[in-house]
């Protein structure tokens, strides 16, 4: 058995968590492979949990039907595209994971013997792969991709594309870059603005809204210029959706790109 388990009635103590939290695509694709510094388990009827100091690796492979250990939560195969969820979980004895498309609070069906589960991290499957992305704590972090590639919004619209498939629904902020196009008048001046907001009251300067500047003169008359990419990190106040706007001062065709390539989730660990 992986660990050093400790057990105590936690009514109403404890919460389930993880500290140190490491991980990344197995070899194998379908398999996603977890280690913890430690992980505290919580039963949700009786709110009694369970400290397991280092656990070492843990490895869930999603095509083996369950509920069982180290496989998924349920007997049918999961849908080809859909976000899962990896979830630590222990019958007193042995420390196991499971994977499962119930998101916490809920949490997932328990195999037999098995009553207390810690939420670890969410994962997309996609064509019946987990993605290729890092888990570090509360952060997982995936390749870029770009999912507005030109929105033209001069009022708070949300930011269009399929960011679902970049941000799951429990995802508490995203993190990403984003890239200002303006072309020039017939000075060669160029001044815009680019905001991405949490919201269409987000504010100025914080988590909730980022202002992206272009600002140039002495530019080709009438030809598109684009800042350099810029990195934001946005809460999230509505599930897999986040604002942007566009303000034009000198110049024409202003334009906004926005790229996701990492967000971040509730499991104790940093968030």
């Amino acid at each position: 058995m992986p660990g050093r388990p400790s057990r105590k009635n936690a009514a109403n103590a404890f919460v389930y968590s993880v500290r140190g939290l490491a991980g990344a695509r197995h070899a194998t694709w379908t398999k996603f492979t977890l280690s913890a510094e430690w992980v505290v388990l919580v039963d949700p009827t009786t709110r009694e949990a369970s400290v397991v100091m280092a656990p070492g690796s843990l490895t869930v492979d999603a095509l083996v039907a369950g509920p069982i250990t180290n496989g998924r939560d349920q007997s049918a195969v999961f849908a080809p595209t859909v976000w899962l969820h990896i979830y630590y979980i222990y019958n007193g004895t042995t420390l196991a994971l499971t994977v499962s498309t119930t998101a916490p609070p809920t949490g997932p069906a328990l195999p037999s013997g098995y009553t207390q589960w810690a939420y670890a991290t969410t994962i997309r499957w996609d064509a019946g792969d987990f993605e290729p992305v890092i888990v570090s704590g509360c952060h997982v972090h995936n390749r870029q991709v770009i999912y507005m590639s030109a929105g033209t919004a001069t009022a708070f619209t949300l930011v269009t594309g399929t960011i679902s498939d970049g941000i799951p629904p429990n995802a508490r902020t995203v993190q990403g870059n984003a890239q200002l196009a303006t072309t020039s008048n017939g000075s060669g001046v160029v001044s815009s603005f680019g905001y991405l907001a949490s919201s269409t009251s987000g504010v100025p300067g914080s988590h909730e809204q980022v202002q992206i500047k272009l600002d140039r003169t002495g530019e080709a008359v009438n030809t598109p210029t684009k800042t350099d990419w810029h990195s934001f990190d946005l809460i999230l106040q509505t599930s897999q959706a986040f604002y942007y706007a566009i303000a034009t001062v000198n110049g024409t065709a202003a334009s906004l790109a926005v790229a996701i390539h990492g967000y971040t989730v509730s499991n104790g660990d940093g968030d």
